[in-house]
């Protein structure tokens, strides 16, 4: 069974912002016998398997993407990102399970099964999936981080070579409208904290990319839509001069 502690990840030079800080506390008060462990700068782990998480001149982010895989493998426990606001306990929902995580998207949403995320996370201490994702991942050499190497997309591909893992539907952890938020164990508030200049720079890009291609798309209907009226009106000015006083 799962150890009953929830660890939280804040490391960086800014503080814990307030709306997170709040966020956090609905995890505490929903969770009342639970120990709940908040990791900074201030109190990592004395000992580490990976100690590139002490090394501070690596991106916040890779280093809380490793120091999550780490306490759960040393501790066990659920590891949810800061900005998850939690709406009841978790107890009814994970069982006796080993291990666990989310779906990303919902069941209506095409290839909704081939995703999960590395934000919700439970396991028990020493689970094989995290031992062998403390073996295989692989710091970067830059500062900056790569999902596909310690991040989102690495726990991704590895949670598929363990069909054995508990994966709860995404409307309970990622809920997308208020019904199903009403019966979620928390919202994810996707508040992208990992995102530094250059990576809103490179997100404000591919959203102008899409607008440009959701724009051209437009584009194309109404030009088609034009062309359907003007046939059809071509059509009933034939008409009407075979059928005189048509209307």
């Amino acid at each position: 069974m799962v150890p009953r502690t929830i660890h939280q990840i804040w490391l960086g030079k800014d503080p814990l912002p307030e709306d997170f800080a709040a966020y956090v506390e609905t995890w505490r008060r929903n969770h009342p016998h639970w120990e709940h462990r908040l990791w900074t700068e201030d109190n990592l782990p004395a000992e580490l398997r990976r100690p590139e998480v002490r090394e501070r001149i690596r991106h916040p982010v890779e280093r809380a993407d490793i120091l999550r895989l780490e306490l759960l493998w040393r501790h066990g426990g659920v590891y949810v990102d800061v900005d998850f606001e939690c709406r009841r306990p978790l107890d009814p929902f994970i069982g006796d399970a080993e291990f666990f995580t989310a779906y990303l998207k919902p069941k209506n949403i095409v290839k909704a099964r081939e995703r999960v995320n590395n934000a919700f996370i439970g396991s028990v201490p020493g689970h094989p999936l995290l031992d062998r994702a403390l073996d295989e991942l692989r710091p970067q050499e830059w500062y900056g981080f790569e999902k596909g190497c310690s991040g989102s997309d690495f726990f991704n591909a590895l949670v598929k070579q363990f069909p054995e893992v508990t994966i709860l539907d995404a409307e309970l952890v990622y809920p997308n409208s208020p019904a199903q938020e009403a019966e979620a164990i928390c919202v994810h508030h996707f508040a992208r904290s990992w995102a530094d200049a250059e990576g809103f720079r490179k997100l404000a890009y591919r959203a102008e990319k899409r607008l440009h291609e959701v724009r051209g798309q437009l584009e194309r209907e109404e030009q088609a839509h034009a062309e359907t009226k003007r046939q059809l009106k071509q059509k009933k000015g034939r008409r009407k001069s075979i059928v005189p006083g048509l209307r």
